[in-house]
């Protein structure tokens, strides 16, 4: 019974230590110094396209399918066939144009250092000095 209990213990303890967090990250010259939650969903749900200073933002999604999916649900508290299907109802109506979109996070980050109002994420914790991060959504 000892052994039962200290494997659940150590179950627990590690997966604390699995987590892992999302970064928010933009140029490290935009005025912006922190998002909400709620800023963020606005942004990435087309609700708004203004970043908290009033400066137009250029938003970018993608990366990895892990990545998309983990950032969908815990930052906007969708799935992922959800969002899709909302971001067709937008571009169908002809009210927004697609969220840009990137395939890796290196193309992600030479976006991000060449635009002072754009937008992304990552999984990593970002070593560039070029980006800074405005929000760490946990898991």
């Amino acid at each position: 019974m000892n052994i039962l209990y200290a494997l659940l213990v150590m179950i627990f303890l590690f997966t604390g230590f699995c987590r892992a967090d999302i970064y928010v990250i933009t140029h490290r010259d935009n005025p912006v110094k922190t998002l909400s939650n709620d800023q963020l969903r606005d942004l990435y749900l087309a609700r708004s396209q203004s970043l908290p200073n009033g400066e137009d933002a250029t938003i970018y999604e993608g990366g990895e399918a892990d990545l998309r999916a983990r950032f969908i649900l815990n930052a906007l508290g969708m799935r992922e066939r959800q969002f899709d299907a909302y971001w067709a109802r937008l571009i169908f109506a002809g009210r927004v144009l697609p969220l840009k979109t990137v395939d890796q996070e290196s193309e992600l980050m030479s976006h991000l250092s060449n635009n002072t109002h754009a937008i992304g994420y990552t999984d990593r914790l970002p070593e560039s000095d070029s980006v800074k991060t405005l929000l760490v959504i946990n898991e």
